[in-house]
């Protein structure tokens, strides 16, 4: 269980995206490890997809972002 900072995951859709739920919240008993902000598509080609999403994965969670309009 290990923090993985700078994790790049490929996505379609070009945006800004904000984290709805993180299961590291120190509110769930976690360790409070979470993406801070908005964060936003790079013009990056990842995983098949055209553009990807440079994020922190916390320990042992799960984390769900959603796109801002």
């Amino acid at each position: 269980p290990v923090i993985r900072e700078n994790f790049n995951i490929g996505i379609n859709q070009v945006g800004q995206w904000k984290e709805v739920l993180n299961s590291d919240d120190t509110k769930y008993g976690g360790s409070g490890v979470k993406n801070k902000g908005i964060l936003k598509t790079n013009d990056i080609s990842w995983h098949g997809k055209e553009n990807s999403l440079t994020m922190t994965i916390p320990p042992l969670a799960t984390v769900i972002f959603e796109p801002i309009s």
